[in-house]
């Protein structure tokens, strides 16, 4: 499923109009589905609706709503009434001269909230690109303070349709109804965390048509997962070596590795510092260990580089950096390891740190790259708080800087690789949050890899699983008191589950978007 931009939703439009769906056939469609969920999801109203309605094409739709409720709906012209000659102003004599009540801002704010079973929010559209003050500030306030449940028409207003910024103030919706393909702010935060159920009407536009549409990216859809070889041995599912640790993080190597074999992996050889061997081998006995003597302190450096280039021939995954630490001769082992890797490879954690800034390095390789957003902001040579406030372009940024596929790590992670679309993904939630839970990703990846699947199918498949296993946790434990070993305990499950049910997910949207007929 594509995700748009305000913009070319209105372009989408333009050409459902070319092909014989003129907007006020559009605005009735969208009448008609916020209608029927209110129908489905409320169905024993015991008062008034009151639908809050903006001067543009968004109050429109709540205008033509309200003849539908009748009698049961009343209206708030909360900026005045609709542009003479536009669809609002047509729906807007339809409620008249159906005696449906019509008010204006001060009439709202002045009334008691309890008169009111629901309230429909039409106030502002997706177009919103300014912070929200005055009389539509204070009514989108007293909206949230009014304790009664609310839609959203298309976006909860005060969300910033393209980048989901909140525009000084919003609307905190229970449910969103969004028309024909979701937009940005639909689904990247914070503007989705104000949305509540978010629906989806297609409006009738063809799917020839939503499929043209220019996205600003597309929901992930994973891959199945290959048959399992009757005839197949632990090669036959790919071998990884691993490479980082260190004193300070010595639980990276179990999580990642410990992953890998759960979901799929076939073997795996560690490269760790000696200090890790024995925890290692209490924690994994099924990992082969090349454990590394201490040269100049508890940590890989360069003295290990021909040993370990040695191990990487033969293997199909090498998965680099997570917990190894940041001293500089580490850094220069990474760097090196990346230069003359001749099998995919997969940065992680301190690794990313020291790729930092070495694009020429990086775009000679299979190259897959895992960061939170403080590594993004490293790799990018910038802060944190500009990667969140552009997530899409920032992950596209890293992709085509490093010439790598890469998931920028979040809720909602966003997946990018050179030339292709960027993917979100749906699954997952706070119980991902954890100390060790990207080290997991990394080792499911790496089974991805080990498997068969390649770039962005490989890498959005693995963020899928690792959003499922930790859905799981959270649902088995609590979100507040899931541990990365939780996660590892609930993959077997997951994967499992993906397997036999794969239709239920192939989608990506795994119960995230409601579709209205």
């Amino acid at each position: 499923m594509k995700i748009l931009s305000p913009s070319r939703m209105r372009h989408l439009e333009g050409e459902a109009e070319q092909q014989g769906l003129p907007s006020s056939i559009l605005m009735e469609r969208a009448a008609q589905a916020v209608f029927q969920l209110i129908r489905k999801d409320y169905p024993s109203l015991s008062g008034p609706v009151l639908i809050v309605c903006g001067r543009g094409n968004n109050g429109g739709d709540g205008l033509a709503l309200a003849t539908l409720l009748n009698p049961h709906g009343q209206v708030c012209l909360a900026l005045g009434e609709p542009e003479e000659g536009s669809l609002g102003a047509f729906h807007l004599a339809r409620c008249r001269e159906m005696g449906i009540t019509v008010e204006g801002p001060e009439w709202f704010l002045a009334q008691k909230s309890e008169d009111y079973s629901l309230i429909v929010d039409a106030l502002l559209g997706t177009g919103l690109n300014r912070p929200v003050s005055g009389t539509t500030g204070r009514i989108i306030d007293k909206i949230n303070r009014s304790g009664k449940p609310v839609v959203s028409v298309d976006i909860p207003s005060g969300v910033n349709g393209l980048n989901g910024r909140i525009e000084g103030t919003a609307v905190r919706a229970d449910k969103t109804v969004t028309f024909g393909l979701p937009k940005g702010g639909n689904l990247l935060y914070p503007g989705f965390g104000r949305g509540g159920d978010l629906n989806l009407s297609s409006l009738d536009i063809s799917p020839e048509l939503r499929e043209k549409e220019t996205s600003l990216f597309r929901i992930n859809e994973p891959e199945a997962l290959p048959a399992r070889e009757p005839s197949g041995h632990k090669s036959t599912w790919g071998s990884l070596l691993f490479v980082g640790g260190s004193s300070r993080y010595g639980g990276a190597p179990l999580f990642a590795s410990s992953a890998f074999l759960k979901s799929g992996g076939g073997f795996v050889n560690l490269v760790i510092p000696e200090s890790l061997s024995l925890p290692m081998m209490i924690g994994l006995p099924e990992a082969v260990q090349h454990p590394m003597p201490a040269l100049r302190g508890p940590f890989l450096g360069m003295g290990h580089l021909e040993e370990i280039q040695e191990m990487a021939s033969g293997k199909r995954i090498l998965l680099l950096g997570p917990g190894m630490g940041l001293e500089e001769e580490t850094g220069e082992l990474v760097r090196e390891l990346v230069r003359t890797s001749s099998i995919p490879v997969i940065v992680d954690g301190d690794g990313l740190t020291h790729l930092a800034g070495h694009e020429e390095l990086a775009r000679q390789q299979r190259l897959y790259m895992t960061p939170h957003p403080g590594e993004a902001a490293r790799l990018l040579k910038t802060g944190p708080a500009d990667i969140e406030s552009d997530r899409p372009g920032a992950v596209r940024e890293l992709a085509e800087r490093y010439g790598a596929t890469v998931v920028l790590k979040g809720a909602h992670s966003l997946i990018a690789a050179p030339g292709e679309d960027i993917r979100m993904n749906l699954t997952g939630d706070t119980s991902l949050a954890t100390a060790g839970s990207g080290d997991i990703l990394g080792g499911i990846l790496g089974a991805m890899l080990g498997m068969g699947l390649m770039g962005g199918d490989a890498l959005g498949t693995a963020v899928f699983l690792h959003g499922l296993a930790g859905e799981e946790a959270g649902t088995r434990l609590g979100q507040d008191s899931v541990l990365a070993s939780d996660i590892l305990d609930a993959l077997p499950s997951a994967v499992r589950n993906y397997r036999s049910d794969f239709s239920r997910y192939r989608s990506g949207l795994n119960g995230r978007i409601g579709i209205i007929p």
